[in-house]
C-alpha cells in the first residue's frame, strides 16, 4: 500500500515536480494550479500517479491534444526484486529515465518502456517520479463542453452522428477532442452488477478510496474540448472552426433533448 507516499515538491526553479506514487491525480492538479501549471492525465481524480504512470497515463474522456501523462515523466525510481534469494541482499533501487531521441541506452530504455507500457507492479515498486508540468499561460482560451443525457438509442445515435462528422473532417486540427461514454445507473447487487469495483468498495473500503459515482439512470456522457494549441496567436473569438465545433454540439444537444421531450 503506497497511499502514504504522497509528497510533492517543486525543483529546478519550479519547472519540474518530484512526487510519490501515492499522489492522487486530483491532489496533483490542485498542487500544480498554484503555479498555473497542468499535465494531461486521466479523468478520475482518485487514481494515484504511481499506477497511472505504468499504464500509459491517458484519459478516456479528457483531451489528448497535449499527449499522455507518460510523455511528461522525466524519471521513475523503482525498487526491484533482489537478484537472488539471500535474505541479507538489499533490493536494487533503480532510477529509469525517459529515453532521449537519438540516444540509446538499452538497459535504461527497455526498463522505461516496460514500466510505462505494462501494468502496475510488474517490474518493481515505484517510489518516486519526476515530471515536467506545462504552463497554462499560452492556453487560457481553451474550453470544454460537458453534457449528460438520459440514455436511449435515438439520442445515442444523434451523438454518434456528430462524432462521425468530426471524424470525417481530415483537416481537423489536434486541438479538437470529442468523446462519448455510456454509463449505467447505480451499481449494486440488486441491479445485477457485482463486479470487482463493487467488491472492493464493499469489502476493502480502507484502500478503495471514494465510492464510485452514482447515477440516477443510464447516461450518455459527452465531452468536447478545444485545446487552443496555438495559444494567443489564435483566440477563440477569431477561430471560426472552434466556434463551428461547439455550434455543432449545440445542435446535437437540441436533437437529443427534442427526442426525449426535454425541450
Amino acid at each position: 500500500d503506497m497511499a502514504e507516499w504522497n509528497s510533492m515538491r517543486w525543483i529546478d526553479n519550479d519547472t519540474r515536480l518530484v512526487m510519490g506514487p501515492g499522489v492522487r491525480l486530483g491532489d496533483l492538479d490542485k498542487y500544480m494550479l498554484e503555479k498555473h501549471k497542468f499535465l494531461p492525465h486521466g479523468e478520475c481524480g482518485w487514481v494515484c500517479a504511481g499506477g497511472h504512470c505504468q499504464t500509459g497515463g491517458f484519459s478516456v474522456d479528457l483531451p489528448r491534444s497535449f499527449g499522455f501523462f507518460i510523455d511528461y515523466i522525466d524519471e521513475i525510481t523503482i525498487i526491484t526484486p533482489p537478484k537472488d534469494n539471500a535474505a541479507d541482499t538489499m533490493p536494487p533501487i533503480i532510477t529509469v529515465k525517459q529515453p532521449k531521441k537519438g540516444v540509446t541506452t538499452p538497459e535504461n530504455d527497455e526498463m522505461w518502456f516496460a514500466l510505462v507500457g505494462g501494468s502496475p507492479g510488474n517490474f518493481g515498486v515505484v517510489v518516486r517520479m519526476v515530471v515536467r508540468p506545462i504552463s497554462d499561460a499560452p492556453y487560457l482560451d481553451a474550453r470544454t463542453r460537458v453534457g449528460a443525457y438520459p440514455f436511449d438509442e435515438e439520442a445515442y445515435q444523434f451523438c454518434l452522428e456528430t462524432m462521425q462528422t468530426f471524424q470525417s473532417d481530415e483537416d481537423m486540427p489536434a486541438d479538437y477532442n470529442f468523446s462519448i461514454s455510456v454509463v449505467q445507473g447505480e451499481m449494486n447487487e440488486s441491479s445485477g452488477t457485482n463486479n470487482l469495483d463493487l467488491q472492493m468498495a464493499k469489502y476493502h473500503k480502507e484502500v478503495y478510496g471514494r465510492r464510485f459515482a452514482r447515477f440516477p439512470c443510464p447516461l450518455i456522457l459527452v465531452m468536447a474540448t478545444w485545446a487552443n494549441l496555438k495559444g494567443t496567436a489564435e483566440p477563440y473569438e477569431s477561430c471560426t472552426k472552434a466556434q463551428a465545433f461547439f455550434a455543432a454540439i449545440d445542435e446535437m444537444e437540441k436533437r437529443v433533448y427534442a427526442s426525449q421531450s426535454l425541450l
